[in-house]
Parts: C-alpha cells; sequence; structure tokens
C-alpha cells in the first residue's frame, strides 16, 4: 500500500515537471501549415526560392509566396534561399492542424557581376558570337561584335570562367568575387592551327577532303537483296537517317553491301558464285535514289573480312566461310564475274551513278590474313591478288568510280600499295595508342604512301565533345588532327551502329560547327 502511493507520488511529480518543463508539443504529434513571403530588401517578390522548415521544403512561386504542408508542430525556423541573395530564418510557432503565417523572409542582395572581353592574342581582334560560361551554374553570355560580355549577377566566392569559340583553343580563368564587386576577366584565345590536307582526292573537277561518317548497314548484311530471315530493313528510317546526317553536315557515308555474305551474293554447294539474290540491285536503286535525294555521297563497302573467315549458321541462313574467294582462282573468277561486275556495272549505267564515289573492296582485310590478326590465316599474297583483281572490275565496269581498301591499322595500310587502288584508308582507334592518348596516329607523310589516304572509320565515343576542347581523343581533336595530320578525308565511326566506339549523337554538333568552320576545304561536292 505504502509502495503504491509512493509510485503514484512519483508519476504525478513527473507529469507536473513535463507540464512545466517548456517541452515542444510536437512530442506529443502532429503537424501544421506555415505560409508567408520571400522578398528582397525593396519588397519585390522572389520566385523559386527555396524554403524549408521542419525536413519539409518548397519553393516559392511568382509573387514570392509559399506554403508548407506537413511541419511538425512547436517552434520551428523557416529558412530561405535564394541564388544571388543571403539565406534568412525567421521563427513560427506551429500547431496542430492549424495554418501560420510567418513574417516575410526578406533577403539581402550576394552577388557581383563580372564582364570582360574576348580577342584573338595574335591579331587581337574581338571574337564575337562566342559563348562564356562560369562553372557549376546554368549562367552562359555571349560576346558582342567587339568581343565584350558581362554577366550582370554572379554568384560570390571564388569561381572558374570558361570561354569556347570554334577555331580556338578553349580556355578558363580563377577568379573570386565580392558581394556587389565587379570583376573584369579577359581573354586572348590561341588559334586552333588546323592547316590543309596533306593528300586530297579529285572528284568532280575539284581537290577534295572527304569528310562524312559511317552509316554502315540498317541490318548487318541484310539491306541488300533477301534470304532465310525475310526482308526487314526499315527504308523510311534509312532515309530519315541519312536525312538526318545531311543536315548535320555529312558529305559521304560508307556503307556495306555483302558484308559475310549472309544474304548475298549467291553461292552454289561448290562455294562458287551463281549471281546476285533478285532483289539486290532493285533495292540498291532505291538506296542511291535516297541518297541522291539527301545529296549524299557513297562509299560502298563490298566485303567484311567475316565473310572469308569460319562460317556458321542459323536457319538456311550461311554466315562467312567464304575463303575460297580468296584461295580458289575458280570461285574468286565467279565472284568476280558474277557478282561484282554486274553491281558495278548496274550503278554505272544508273542515273544516281554519280553519287558513289567507289567501292571498299574489302573491310579490313588483316582479320583473315596470316601473320596480322588471324581469322582465316590467308596467305597475304593471295588476298592481295583479290584485291588487285577486284580494282581491275572496278576500273573497267564501275563508269570511273574508285577503288579502295578499308585497312585496318595505321601500321598496315602500306600493305596496299602498287595494287592499283585510287586511294588508302586505314582504321584508326584508341587501342592503337602505345605512347599515350593519339599517339597512334601517325601523320599521312610517315606512311610514305604513293595515293591519298583517308581515315575510314575513328571512334565518336570521345573523351570530351566541347566545341574547341583539343585534349587528345575529344572529338575536336579527332577532327583537327585528321585533317591537320595531312589526311585526305575523315569518315566517323558510326551513326548506326551500337558498339562501344559509336556515340554520333554527342559527337555530331561539333561535326557540324567543324563542317561550319572549314566548309571551304570538304567534300565531295
Amino acid at each position: 500500500m505504502v509502495l503504491r502511493s509512493f509510485v503514484s507520488v512519483l508519476a504525478l511529480f513527473a507529469f507536473v515537471l513535463t507540464l512545466g518543463s517548456g517541452i515542444p508539443a510536437s512530442a506529443a504529434g502532429g503537424s501544421g501549415t506555415v505560409t508567408g513571403k520571400v522578398v528582397d530588401a525593396t519588397g519585390a517578390a522572389i520566385s523559386s526560392a527555396g524554403v524549408s522548415a521542419g525536413g519539409k521544403t518548397t519553393t516559392t512561386d511568382a509573387t514570392g509566396k509559399y506554403t508548407l504542408s506537413g511541419v511538425p508542430t512547436g517552434t520551428q525556423s523557416i529558412t530561405a534561399t535564394a541564388t544571388f541573395f543571403t539565406s534568412k530564418s525567421v521563427t513560427v510557432q506551429v500547431s496542430a492542424s492549424k495554418t501560420v503565417t510567418a513574417p516575410n523572409l526578406v533577403l539581402s542582395p550576394n552577388y557581383g557581376s563580372i564582364s570582360g572581353t574576348v580577342s584573338d592574342v595574335v591579331t587581337l581582334k574581338p571574337i564575337s558570337n562566342v559563348t562564356v560560361s562560369i562553372a557549376g551554374t546554368m549562367l552562359q553570355a555571349t560576346t558582342d561584335i567587339n568581343g565584350f560580355y558581362r554577366f550582370a549577377k554572379a554568384p560570390v566566392g571564388s569561381l572558374t570562367v570558361s570561354v569556347v569559340a570554334a577555331g580556338y583553343q578553349n580556355a578558363t580563368s580563377a577568379t573570386t568575387i565580392a558581394n556587389g564587386a565587379t570583376v573584369t576577366v579577359n581573354f586572348a584565345l590561341k588559334a586552333i592551327v588546323v592547316v590543309g590536307p596533306g593528300s586530297v582526292i579529285d572528284w568532280n573537277g575539284s581537290s577534295t577532303y572527304l569528310l562524312g561518317a559511317n552509316y554502315p548497314w540498317y541490318n548487318y548484311a541484310t539491306d541488300f537483296g533477301t534470304g532465310g530471315w525475310g526482308k526487314y530493313t526499315d527504308w523510311t528510317s534509312l532515309n530519315n537517317g541519312m536525312a538526318t546526317l545531311k543536315g548535320q553536315g555529312v558529305r559521304i557515308i560508307r556503307f556495306w553491301v555483302f558484308g559475310d555474305g549472309r544474304y548475298s551474293p549467291e553461292f552454289r554447294s561448290d562455294g562458287t558464285i551463281s549471281g546476285l539474290d533478285a532483289n539486290v540491285l532493285p533495292d540498291i536503286d532505291r538506296f542511291l535514289q535516297m541518297a541522291d535525294a539527301n545529296k549524299l555521297y557513297i562509299l560502298f563497302t563490298l566485303v567484311d573480312f567475316g565473310m572469308w573467315n569460319s562460317g556458321s549458321t542459323n536457319g538456311t541462313v550461311v554466315m562467312g566461310g567464304h575463303s575460297a574467294m580468296v584461295t580458289n582462282a575458280t570461285v574468286q573468277t565467279s565472284y568476280l564475274d558474277n557478282a561484282l561486275k554486274p553491281l558495278v556495272q548496274h550503278i554505272a549505267a544508273s542515273p544516281y551513278r554519280a553519287r558513289v564515289l567507289g567501292y571498299d573492296i574489302v573491310n579490313e582485310p588483316e582479320g583473315s590474313m596470316a601473320g596480322y590478326w588471324g581469322g582465316a590465316n590467308l596467305q597475304v599474297s593471295q588476298v592481295k591478288t583479290f584485291v588487285q583483281n577486284c580494282a581491275n572490275y572496278i576500273h573497267l565496269y564501275g563508269g570511273g568510280a574508285y577503288a579502295t581498301v578499308g585497312s585496318a591499322s595505321p601500321s598496315w595500310v602500306s600493305t596496299w600499295k602498287n595494287l592499283g587502288l585510287d586511294f588508302y584508308q586505314l582504321h584508326y582507334y584508341p587501342g592503337f595508342d602505345k605512347n599515350g592518348p593519339g599517339s597512334g596516329l601517325p601523320t599521312y607523310a610517315s606512311l610514305a604512301l604513293d595515293k591519298p589516304c583517308i581515315v575510314g572509320e575513328f571512334a565518336t565515343n570521345d573523351v570530351s565533345y566541347t566545341i574547341g576542347n583539343t585534349t587528345p581523343l575529344s572529338a575536336q581533336w579527332y577532327l583537327d588532327s585528321i585533317y591537320s595530320k595531312g589526311y585526305a578525308g575523315a569518315l566517323g565511326w558510326s551513326y548506326f551502329s551500337s558498339d562501344s566506339a559509336t556515340a554520333w549523337s554527342p559527337f555530331a554538333p561539333v561535326f557540324t560547327k567543324w563542317v561550319q568552320t572549314y566548309s571551304s576545304y570538304i567534300g565531295p561536292k
């Protein structure tokens, strides 16, 4: 009895302490609503200001008003923050299921301004239409005809200002700005030295730097003709792709025809070639009509080295396994007479024949050659004979179209000298860089070739897509370097393929700007 009374007294004592302790009512649960307004020192509304209290956040509307719902009851600090202003807090008492209006949150200005000029470091002339930005913000300004720019409001503290101008190396400058201060940041830009190509390709009566893209296929090796999987090339999509590339400044596309032979040409049981699938030439006509409508030129890649490597089957479709095209004279002659000849003759007679600049006889033949990088281990001399015979047929029946070969590496391109090719082609990827980024792309002059040479493939999955950023393996670096190192053309890999080297969408704006900057050099025209 005495113990029970003592416990009761203790409970009563604790209750009294609770009432007098000042513990917020929120300890008992519940929430309320807070409304208010955020303004500057003049009373003008500040929109899009962040307002927070008790773990709840919102932003002000165009009139500077805000509403915070679900704020825990009790004494709460309401804090407002806004770009270019100092944050401010007020205290309110929140009651359960009630709305309280907080005093205005009056924010003080907290910004400075930045202005300056952008000019050429050598000529000292102003550079107009240049984008100047402040890192870590969305703030951008553009220079006027006098090279002048200005940020009327800039965040206080340490800032990095950057400038990007086509044809110039990009530049940055660090500065510190105090509240109410004005800072001057001038830039003197160094021009990117891009000389004329060391080799050019004559086409339509002019010397041409071939600039374009690999639009290699819609579906690999099945775009022309039909086979065991049916016909599933989307011609509308293919045409839309051409239109997109045209709009981005592409002049020529590299597009594959036979690939690994899965749809065409037609093979007999003894390995010889009887001819082309009945749909190949009509499909070619359709393709050329679209190319003409989009004012694009074509470099047709005829055979992929996979044609010669070990074959495989999927249903009735045979992929590869046709090394006899190289090793057997009878089979090779059947390819020349029954596949290559009718194809190039048909195109030469087409009203759109001028759209076909030439034929890439085989893509990366080294992939099947002994002593290079494997595959069928074909003898180099046999592959050279195949290439030379194909070049002769193209010159005899192709109506003036050129012949080339897509060599897989800069170090192997000289393999294809003295075979009757009209220009050479090499492929360059970062995997060739043994002495640092970009080191694997030699100058054209160092290759000691007797004909012009293009870079028929280079990666568009790059380290930077900033216009003016010449860091090795950036988009700007690829375009500038291929040109300035003396090559006669550059075809990016690729518009449609989905491999790890492809990232055409972010690459395209840099490409388009390059086209605009050097439009007088590029073609075909």
